[in-house]
């Protein structure tokens, strides 16, 4: 994405409905991975260059914490449902 024409070519293929390739880190190693769009399902479709499907989340940033999130807003709730009870 550094280079803003690579960027836009990236999209077009991608709306065309054709596989793009990329570059992208897996391990801390740069591989070059097919990606498509699945605007059906609001996903992207990642496959490694023999065309076998590769999982999106090994090429995540930062890995999702959604169980704590859900775990602290929980626990918020019991707190204020305590809270609530002093009559």
């Amino acid at each position: 994405m550094e280079k803003p024409e690579l960027r836009v070519r990236l999209e077009q293929s991608l709306k065309n409905g054709d596989r793009a390739e990329a570059t992208v880190t897996k391990d801390g190693k740069k591989v070059q991975v097919l990606i498509e769009a699945e605007p059906r399902y609001s996903q992207i479709n990642v496959f490694n260059t023999q065309g076998k499907s590769e999982k999106r989340e090994q090429f995540l940033k930062e890995p999702s914490n959604f169980k704590d999130v859900s775990q602290s807003k929980s626990k918020e709730k019991n707190v204020s449902a305590e809270q609530g009870l002093g009559i």
